[in-house]
């Protein structure tokens, strides 16, 4: 899984590209992307923020509740948004956000070198 961190005038602030054993199916994967960026934005100064994925089903699910280990990964997300004062969901197009899939590709190559 793979993140990017832009500033307000979208220049390039910071990324990770992590990787995770075991399967991942696509949706779990976007969440798990963005908890793990919204922890690492937690300990910054950064306390409003736009988060942007291509994942639809994450910004449409993300106050619904949902007991499946999707809806307890969107649990950890509402915990970590507390931290912040403003915070924007968007729904990107996937060519919109080729950054960040091309982290989580080089993370899942690392995992099967």
């Amino acid at each position: 899984m793979g993140w990017i961190l832009r500033d307000h005038d979208g220049y390039f602030v910071a990324t990770q590209s992590l990787s995770r054993p075991g399967p991942a199916l696509p949706r779990e994967a976007e969440v798990l992307a963005v908890r793990e960026a919204l922890s690492w934005l937690k300990n910054t100064q950064w306390d409003s923020i736009i988060v942007e994925t291509d994942a639809e089903v994450l910004v449409r699910s993300l106050h619904t509740p949902n007991l499946s280990p999707f809806g307890l990964l969107l649990d950890d997300i509402t915990v970590l948004l507390s931290s912040f004062q403003n915070v924007k969901f968007c729904h990107v197009r996937r060519d919109a956000n080729v950054v960040a899939h091309l982290l989580a590709s080089y993370a899942f190559f690392l995992v099967r070198v």
